[in-house]
């Protein structure tokens, strides 16, 4: 992987003083160290941690092309777009397997299928997380929300599974599978 600072890269897009960058670096940082705690459970996988690092904290790195004003991002895309959106920057930089995390992340990765149904205005593929690192990214941006009001509340297991059945319950044993296998009761 290139030697990169990300969050010398998210200060190309988010000046500091603003609400989007204190809003993003916190939740980044958090997804950061939630990821870790997920890799560290398991020692039986080969991670690449700085991976899985790098990622967590530019996997947001698309949400100012959105409109999400209660968070500081006054783009024109709709929320969901973000990944796939930060993909494009990352890639963009030549930082394809960090595109890749940012682009999986949204829910637990959108189906071309769903894009098609919800008329989601990103080009219809699969962006599903693949690789364990993705999938680890993934998982640990479910315990955490960007609500300025509820930012450093960790979510229960529970609530991110009742948060995935509302979006798409066929999700759910996605979901399931992904906390077994990784170990993830283990931090609760």
């Amino acid at each position: 992987m290139k030697i990169i600072d990300p969050i010398e890269i998210l200060e190309q897009y988010y000046p500091p003083e603003t609400k989007a960058y204190t809003i993003l670096i916190k939740h980044s940082n958090l997804v950061k160290e939630k990821a870790l705690a997920i890799a560290r459970c398991n020692p039986q996988l080969t991670l690449d941690y700085e991976l899985i690092e790098k990622g967590a904290l530019l996997h947001d790195i698309g949400i100012f092309l959105t409109k999400a004003e209660n968070i500081g991002c006054n783009g024109e895309a709709p929320y969901v777009c973000h990944g796939y959106l930060g993909g494009q920057i990352l890639r963009e930089k030549g930082l394809e397997e960090l595109a890749l995390i940012s682009e999986t992340h949204t829910g637990v990765g959108l189906s071309k299928q769903t894009i098609i149904n919800q008329n989601i205005p990103i080009p219809p593929k699969d962006y599903l997380p693949q690789s364990h690192e993705q999938i680890i990214v993934c998982m640990a941006d479910k315990f955490f929300s960007k609500n300025p009001t509820s930012l450093e509340r960790e979510k229960s297991i529970e609530e991110i599974i009742k948060l995935v059945e509302r979006h798409n319950p066929e999700d759910v044993k996605k979901v399931l599978h992904w906390i077994d296998f990784y170990n993830i009761n283990k931090l609760s």
